[in-house]
């Protein structure tokens, strides 16, 4: 859960993107000032951002205000078809359980002790840093 520490929603100003008719939201978290455009005309569900409850259908633009930069996303289409869930895969780790029916193939791994746990994972691990002497 976020506590966000300001939320103003503007539906006296819009703004077309990607050919849909959005709104203005400004809202604060942690300091950090967003500026979101949203569209009410379809909802895709979760977002990459923390945005609050209040703000009804998707994000198509935001801006983040940072310190040392400014951070904007901007939508340049929509694609409203149902993707094919065969392309995405998760996996659980052992001792977790999915809540709810996943709407894409869930596989549960597997895990042995070593120095420490370790996840079965396609995706390998990061090389080693480089460190040089001096």
């Amino acid at each position: 859960m976020f506590e966000f520490e300001s939320l103003a929603l503007n539906f006296d100003t819009t703004k077309i993107i990607a050919g849909y008719t959005c709104n203005l939201a400004k809202y604060q978290l942690a300091g950090i000032e967003y500026n979101l455009w949203f569209c009410e005309d379809f909802d895709i569900g979760s977002n990459l951002l923390p945005i609050p409850d209040e703000i009804p259908g998707a994000c198509l633009e935001f801006t983040i205000q940072l310190e040392i930069a400014d951070v904007k996303f901007t939508a340049t289409d929509v694609d409203l078809t149902t993707p094919n869930t065969n392309r995405f895969k998760m996996l659980i780790p052992s001792g977790y359980v999915l809540e709810g029916e996943p709407s894409f193939p869930v596989e549960h791994a597997k895990t042995w002790e070593i120095d420490r746990g370790r996840i079965d994972s396609e995706i390998p691990p990061p090389p080693p840093p480089i460190i040089e002497k001096n």
